[in-house]
């Protein structure tokens, strides 16, 4: 039997079911404190220039995102993306580098007037302005980094999980199955508290949480302007087939 693994990474903040990387993927994503998940399906295409562009839409075929991929790291983002509210309207654009904002990022009242202006420096924002839809300049309320924080954790989980070693004992038991860990990134970016909540057996609970030991996280999580401690819980499925 040759083992199989994948993962599915749920945060205090967001959940992200990882359900396929092939040409057309599904992913579900919760909205921070519900339960209320919505389906996107991802699509990826060619444009004319011959970039890889990666489309999602929503249950009934709305364009919600299209995001211009690397063309040489798998997942990556990497140049132009745009962003469009539930009638179709441009809410969001701007530009990726090694899958972090970097550069200008604009954001647009349903009217298409501007909302927010806001530059960045791989991930980092280091200057914004917000207006009203009247064009008058206003104070800004705090952009938070959920969306490259989770990006980030996702590629580290992709990496870490490539080097799993299915061990030997359970592999002549028969062992697999979920084995649930729980573990903390700090306001510091450092991976604390590392928990098996639900195990399988011991060696697959051991390799787990060796996996879990070789995430680097790049930043923590930053909300109203300040990082935050974030609590992550993550089925890791061992199987057998």
């Amino acid at each position: 039997m040759k083992p199989n693994y994948y993962i599915t990474l749920i945060a205090l903040f967001s959940c992200l079911l990882v359900l396929g990387q092939s040409e057309k993927s599904e992913y579900i994503y919760n909205q921070r404190d519900t339960c209320d998940y919505s389906l996107v399906i991802s699509e990826y295409q060619l444009d004319s220039s011959g970039h890889i562009l990666l489309i999602n839409y929503d249950l009934v075929g709305k364009m919600t995102a299209k995001y211009t991929m690397n063309k040489l790291e798998f997942g990556k983002k990497e140049g132009p993306f745009e962003k469009y509210d539930s009638l179709g309207a441009l809410k969001m654009k701007g530009n990726y580098k090694n899958n972090l904002h970097h550069d200008t990022v604009l954001c647009f009242y349903p009217s298409g007037k501007l909302k927010r202006f806001m530059l960045f420096f791989f991930g980092k924002e280091v200057a914004r302005n917000c207006f009203l839809e009247n064009g008058n300049e206003t104070q800004c309320t705090t952009f938070s980094n959920l969306d490259d924080f989770n990006t980030m954790l996702y590629l580290e989980f992709r990496k870490a999980t490539s080097q799993i070693n299915y061990p030997k004992e359970s592999l002549e038991l028969g062992e697999q199955g979920k084995v649930f860990v729980s573990f903390v990134i700090t306001e510091k970016a450092k991976i604390t508290d590392v928990r098996i909540e639900r195990g399988v057996s011991e060696a697959l609970d051991k390799e787990t949480l060796r996996i879990i030991r070789i995430l680097n996280p790049e930043f923590p999580l930053i909300e109203e302007g300040e990082a935050v401690p974030t609590k992550i819980r993550v089925p890791i499925n061992f199987t057998l087939h």
